[in-house]
């Protein structure tokens, strides 16, 4: 029932969108208006190789850390801090609801802030910081000696957690010719599934089981 509940705001704004109106589309030559064979993408991304296996190892690198943590913070509270599994929804889901969405637009406010000033890498260099406090923050989270850190670095991590992820979906947009946005939008959430979904939650498992016995 709980789930359930959870899911009826998305269910109502899904149903407002219907009312939202398709933007008017720009036609910029060939390449914005024809379809673009696989071939054609699959050469596309080749001559690009380097500029997109970076993107998406990157941003595959971070969701993997951020559903990792998703997974397993939980457990962490519980085991090491005792608190309830009801404590840790309502605490810890608290965080996230208030912490993770300012993360996420501060992190495209930056961005946006960098490239009006004329600094074209800004979105990649704005997410590339982000992950550096990332990882710093997730260190002191997960030696916290007392609910009280674990919370207050807890809030910043929620933050930190979402902050790049806005602007992997704005920076794959800047650099793909129109014509392509969609299907090499594909291809990132393809392999963003594959390395981060997957693998995140379960690397965590894999190592706690095997490795640090």
């Amino acid at each position: 029932v709980a789930f359930l509940a959870a899911g009826v705001p998305g269910m109502a704004l899904a149903l407002a969108m219907l009312g939202v109106r398709e933007p008017r589309r720009h036609r910029h030559g060939s390449t914005a208006t024809s379809v673009v064979a696989v071939a054609d993408l699959g050469r596309y991304l080749r001559d690009h190789r380097g500029l997109y296996i970076c993107h998406f190892l990157a941003f595959s690198l971070l969701t993997l850390f951020a559903y990792a943590a998703l997974a397993w913070v939980p457990a962490m509270l519980i085991r090491v801090h005792g608190l309830q599994v009801h404590e840790v929804g309502l605490q810890w889901g608290t965080l996230m609801l208030l912490f993770a969405p300012a993360g996420a637009v501060l992190g495209g406010w930056l961005s946006d802030r960098g490239l009006k000033r004329g600094d074209v890498a800004a979105p990649m260099t704005t997410a590339g910081y982000g992950a550096l406090l990332l990882l710093g923050v997730a260190m002191v989270f997960s030696m916290a000696p007392s609910l009280a850190v674990v919370f207050i670095t807890g809030a910043v991590l929620c933050a930190l957690l979402s902050f790049p992820f806005g602007i992997a979906q704005s920076s794959l947009q800047l650099i793909t010719p129109a014509g392509i946005r969609g299907k090499v939008s594909a291809v990132y959430f393809l392999i963003v599934n594959l390395i981060g979904y997957s693998l995140g939650p379960l690397l965590v498992g894999v190592l706690t089981q095997y490795y640090f016995k």
